[in-house]
């Protein structure tokens, strides 16, 4: 399996499992071009009530074992607009150099 397979499959089953507002990927599977990516960065957008450190927790436990080295960030997105423009803030980040997989209709 392909690196952008295996990403569209880890894609597919975090909004199967969470139905995100928005999934962006982002780091070094975007900027690497003539490398291999080292990891997977994404950040999965989605109204939550559990505290940031505990929200990737449900969506970590649908790839085990992990199918490569994964960064899942989640925000909610009030917390989007809060840092979104933010200097060095991986939100900002996410959104001016990443990706969107999938965005909610």
């Amino acid at each position: 399996m392909g690196i952008s397979e295996l990403v569209s499959g880890i894609v597919s089953k975090i909004v199967d499992a969470c139905r995100p507002d928005k999934v962006i990927v982002f780091g070094s599977y975007i900027t690497s071009s003539d490398q291999e990516p080292n990891d997977l960065d994404i950040l999965v957008v989605m109204p939550s009530q559990l505290p940031r450190h505990k929200r990737a927790v449900p969506i970590r436990r649908l790839f085990r074992p992990a199918p490569c080295a994964m960064d899942i960030l989640v925000y909610t997105p009030e917390e989007v607009a809060m840092w979104l423009g933010t200097a060095n803030h991986i939100v900002t980040e996410a959104f001016e150099n990443g990706e969107v997989v999938y965005e909610k209709e």
